[in-house]
């Protein structure tokens, strides 16, 4: 039901602050606190001067594609771990031996520094905003489709069909296109090795040199 009503105009908003990883809270000229963000695992609050006055409680569901595409990168050797705002039981619901819960987007880029500190070389994928740090420190960032577009246009690979065993297929190219190339370079290298001492000797002309190279 719709009912029409005719309210004042909003006092001027005094100030605003963003909380990374759990909403906003913005403070009127009249003394008023809002605060709109998260609560707990999965709800959504709005509070006024501190006292709850709406919330939403989201039901999320794993994608049936994300342990297949987990057996699949094991399987190609890369270590897998999980960092996530979740609770431990929810980060428990993914097939993944290290688990991180309860990450703020602090907590995961320094999750992210720590990792590249030691020498690894990181692809890290996510698909909300509070994990815009942790891919901008990483090596390789992958999003999906239906991510917020900040996401997407700063990711290296956006999965397009949501389909995370895609990621699989991705680094299986990723890497044969890194061995055709180095095996390329090998050749060249040899090749230009071994035609120099063969055109200085007279034994190989520049034309036949040039046709091989094609």
């Amino acid at each position: 039901l719709w009912r029409e009503e005719s309210l004042p105009p909003p006092p001027p908003l005094q100030s605003f602050r963003i909380i990374p990883g759990q909403g906003i809270e913005a403070l009127f000229a009249d003394g008023l606190r809002l605060f709109a963000g998260s609560s707990g695992e999965r709800d959504l609050e709005l509070r006024i001067n501190g006292d709850l006055a709406a919330q939403i409680t989201r039901r999320e569901v794993i994608s049936p594609s994300a342990a297949p595409a987990i057996a699949k990168l094991e399987s190609a050797g890369l270590k897998i771990l999980l960092a996530t705002g979740d609770c431990t039981e929810r980060a428990a619901a993914l097939p993944i031996a290290m688990r991180f819960a309860r990450q703020t987007p602090f907590d995961k880029h320094s999750l992210l520094a720590e990792l590249s500190r030691n020498k690894n070389r990181v692809l890290y994928a996510g698909d909300g905003l509070n994990d815009l740090a942790a891919m901008a420190w990483s090596h390789v960032s992958l999003t999906v489709a239906q991510s917020p577009t900040l996401l997407r246009e700063m990711s290296g690979l956006v999965l397009l069909n949501g389909d995370w065993r895609g990621l699989a297929e991705a680094i299986a190219i990723a890497r044969a296109t890194r061995r055709l190339v180095r095996a390329n370079i090998a050749f060249s290298l040899a090749y230009n090795v071994l035609g120099m001492g063969l055109a200085a000797a007279g034994l190989l002309h520049p034309v036949a040199a040039a046709l091989i190279m094609l």
